[in-house]
Parts: C-alpha cells; structure tokens; sequence
C-alpha cells in the first residue's frame, strides 16, 4: 500500500504518465499474485490510461493486463471500499473536465460537501477532489441559468480552503489557489483582475513543477479569452494547453484541444503553436520581492 501512496501522488503532482502508466501495472500485477486488493490501483491506473489513449478504455475489460473499470469498480462496491469509490468519484470529476463532458444534470459535484461537513484529513486525494470540484462549480456558475449563487457558493467555500493551504504550502497550492481566485473574478464580471489571476497560476504551475496543472490553468485562460474576443490570445493559450499537456503524457486530452482549435479557428492554425508574444507577460520574471507579489494578488 505504501508503494500505492507513491504512485498516486506521482499521479497528483503531474510526474509524467508514461512512468505512472508502467509503474501502476507493475505493482498491479504484483500484488494480485500476493492475493491483496487491487481495486484502488486499478482504478488509478484506468484514470492515467484514460488521459493518454482516450476514454474508451474504461470501457475495456481490461488495459495493460490490468482489470477493467467495470471489474474493479465492481468489486469495489461489493465490498464498500470507500477508499476505492471516493477516489474514483474524484477521478471521474477529473475526467469530466479534461475532456470538458461538463453536464449539470449527470455530474454528482459533491466531494467539498462531503470533506467540509465529515470534517475528513486533507489528503492529497481529497486535496485534489476540492480543486477540480471548485472548478467544476465555477463552471455551472458561468451556465446556469438558475442556480449559479448555489454553484458559486460551493466555488468560494472551495476557494476559502486552498487559500488557507496556499498560506501553509505556497509550492503545492499556490497555483491551484491563483486559478480558483481567477475563476471567481471570472465569475463576478472583475476580468481584469480574472486575467492577472488565471497568467499568475500559469506561472506559479511552472515554477512549482505543476506541468499537468499548467496546462488546466493555460486551457481556462484560453476560454476566457476567447469569451472576451480575444482570439489571438485565446488560440496561443489554447495551443500552450495542448502542448503542455502533450508532454505530460495525456495525449487523448490534447487531441481534444487540438481538435477543438481547428473548429474554432481554422483548420491551418494549428500547425503554428502559441504565439510567443501572447506568453511573453505569462512567464516574464515578475519584478519586486515575494511580499510585493503578494500584496499585488490581494488588491
């Protein structure tokens, strides 16, 4: 099981998936010859199978000599692995961002409501199922036409956490904190203060290690630009989100990126990758000390 914490938190911090991939089969295989439970790895494994070759591996009986989802999750109900089910709640989440199968009416947005009211450890899991709940939220804030004060109260309760962590840890949450922060301003009409926020986590995800999370930041940027009628902008951060999460490994995530550039903007303009100028202000040093920074993010 300890072998199982390491993967799933090289999992979390973007290490790249192909080395996740091999190590997660590996330790599968292992283990089941040992007769332990296999089910929580499996479904780590499943969820870095599906970022790279696509979402139809899930529905596989099984990938890598490893079980498929229906299996493990099976068994996993079967026995009321809670561990197993929480995780795959929160991966499921993960998914449905990535590949942007964003539906009110079919997603359970409930994993702050759960850890908030039990009062649950913040573990890395958890940690991560806050985030991208609090994203998922800002994001039926934007759609709904009814209950966007309901999505964005669970936004900003989410927000109120990872700013609290941030504090505690800037290296680990400092970006997820910037991006949370930018999709509220995003929310609230502030978009100059949306723009800074979003360009800052893009920052702060790169010179923390964060490459997965550079990339959800640069695509949640890119949308906002184009919201705005940027489209210059919009396509080079669009472009900058592919790329980035080509190099970690979630090639199927990519090809949706790219695919969705091509509608946009052309069929050709895809070939010329983001345009440097419009990263320029990105990752450009920021000038003064870190308290300078600091009271700049809260004006």
């Amino acid at each position: 099981m300890n072998l199982y914490l390491v993967l799933s938190t090289k999992y979390f911090v973007g290490s790249p998936l192909v080395e996740v991939r091999k190590e997660s089969r590996d330790y599968i295989l292992a283990i089941r010859k040992l007769g332990f439970g296999i089910d929580q790895p499996c479904i780590l494994h499943l969820q870095v199978c599906s970022f790279a070759d696509g979402m139809h591996v899930l529905g596989a009986d099984s990938i890598d000599g490893v079980p498929g989802m229906k299996e493990a999750l099976g068994n996993a109900m079967k026995k009321n692995d809670m561990g197993a089910l929480f995780a795959h709640k929160i991966f499921s989440l993960t998914r449905a961002l990535l590949f942007r199968q964003l539906e009110e009416d079919s997603l359970e947005v409930d994993v702050s409501d759960i850890v908030f009211a039990k009062n649950i450890p913040l573990k890395p899991l958890l940690v991560v199922g806050i985030f991208i709940d609090a994203l998922i939220s800002f994001e039926f804030a934007r759609q709904s036409s009814g209950d966007s004060e309901k999505w964005m109260a669970k936004g900003e309760a989410s927000l109120i956490k990872m700013r609290c962590l941030s504090e505690r840890c800037p290296w680990n949450f400092e970006h997820k904190k910037l991006l949370l922060e930018a999709e509220m301003m995003d929310n609230t009409k502030r978009y100059d203060r949306a723009e800074f926020f979003y360009e800052r986590s893009m920052r702060s995800a790169r010179e923390h290690k964060f490459l997965h999370e550079e990339a959800v930041a640069s695509e949640l940027a890119a949308r906002f630009f184009y919201r705005r009628g940027s489209s210059r902008k919009s396509r080079s951060f669009f472009a900058h989100a592919a790329k980035c999460f080509r190099e970690w490994g979630a090639t199927a995530v990519a090809n949706r990126i790219e695919s969705e550039i091509r509608h946009i903007f052309g069929p050709d303009l895809i070939q010329l990758g983001p345009i440097d100028d419009a990263l320029s202000s990105v990752f450009a040093p920021i000038e003064g000390s870190s308290k300078k920074r600091q009271d700049r993010e809260s004006v």
